[in-house]
């Protein structure tokens, strides 16, 4: 079993990271995760960890389908 990991933030990406998940905003979720908590991680494991392309559009559907998902509820009348 892998160690527990501990990433800082900076207070600028925490507000970006909870900014995106308030709006439900699938798309800004995404590139923070790319842009500084996957690199951190991996950083932290001390390795490079390449993604296969069917994994990154795996989770790019799920993330689509979850926002497609929020917006219809948020629509639908009660």
């Amino acid at each position: 079993m892998e160690e527990r990991i501990a990433i800082g933030l900076e207070p600028d990406e925490v507000i970006r990271l909870l900014r995106a998940v308030l709006d439900d905003d699938a798309q800004e979720a995404l590139r923070c995760l790319k842009d500084f908590l996957v690199p951190r991680v991996e950083s932290a494991r001390g390795r490079i960890h390449c993604r296969p392309a069917f994994e990154l559009e795996a989770l790019k559907r799920d993330l689509d389908a979850h926002a497609a998902a929020t917006k219809n509820e948020k629509e639908s009348p009660s």
